[in-house]
Formats: C-alpha cells, structure tokens, sequence
C-alpha cells in the first residue's frame, strides 16, 4: 500500500508542465469562472502547497512531534505575486521537489509512516496522512485547471 502511494505521489510529477505547456501568457491570466483562480494561480497554489507539504512530511521524519503550522492560501495568492511570477521555475520546482520526496520515502521503514507532527489547526497528523494528502491535492485542483482550459476552448487532449 505504501509503495502504491509513493508511486502515485510521482506518477504525474511533470502533469503541471504538460498541462500549460502550449499557454499564453493571456491563458495563463484569464478568469474563465468569475472570482477563481487564473491557472497561473492555481499553479503557483499548487507548488506552494506541494512544498509546505513536504516539508511537514520532512520534518515528521527527522523531528520528534514537530510543530506543523497552517497557512492562508488567500494570503499567499494576495502576497507572494502569484499572478506576476514565471511559471518555468515553477514547474520545474514541483517535479524536483516530487522525485526528491519520494526518495526519501522509499528509503524509510513502514512503522515510519506512523510518525507524528501537530498541526496547529487540526492536531496530531501522521506521515501515511500527508502522504495521502500529497497525492490527492493536486488531483483535485487538476479537475479545475482542466476546467479552465475547457472554458477557454483549449482542451487538454489527454487526461
């Protein structure tokens, strides 16, 4: 099961950079759905987030039930020039970042996975949880890009 889940969280390490590969900057910065995300948005969202998740699973691995502390993804949107910076780095960041994590994973023993950090806003969460988490957060804003592209009448041709 773990191995399952390890091959999940890199089976589409490069999904970002194959689903925005033939946007423009216009596509990238379009609001299709009023008061959403523009897929650059989402895209940063998602590399953000994939970071800060590693890091709590990191961090649960090395430390003794580490303080895991919540972010406002609104305020990283608002604050950190999502809707200004190049999404080539980006990309590239979110595939590293996946292939590195996963190195580490596989190197660990399964009682690992039962390892705890404390979330400040939800308490105790174990490595198998944000492992799983890990590998259905980006699925689920995938659906929405997908979505944006479609409304932009620019379907992806392979899902």
């Amino acid at each position: 099961m773990i191995a399952d889940l390890i091959a999940l969280f890199t089976a589409d390490a490069d999904f970002l950079a194959r689903d925005i590969a033939e946007l423009t900057d216009a596509d990238l910065d379009a609001r299709p759905i009023a008061g959403q995300w523009t897929i650059r948005e989402l895209v940063w969202h998602v590399v953000d987030s994939d970071i800060i998740l590693g890091d709590r699973m990191r961090r649960i691995i090395a430390e003794d039930q580490p303080s895991l502390i919540g972010f406002d993804e609104s305020r990283f949107v608002q604050r950190l020039f999502y809707q200004q910076r190049d999404l080539g780095p980006a990309v590239k960041l979110y595939e590293v970042n996946r292939l590195v994590m996963a190195d580490i994973l596989r190197r660990l023993q399964p009682s690992d996975f039962k390892r705890v950090g404390i979330h400040s806003e939800v308490g105790p969460l174990i490595l198998l949880q944000l492992l799983e988490k890990s590998v259905a957060h980006p699925l689920h804003h995938r659906k929405f890009l997908v979505e944006k592209r479609r409304l932009l009448g620019k379907p992806l041709t392979e899902n």
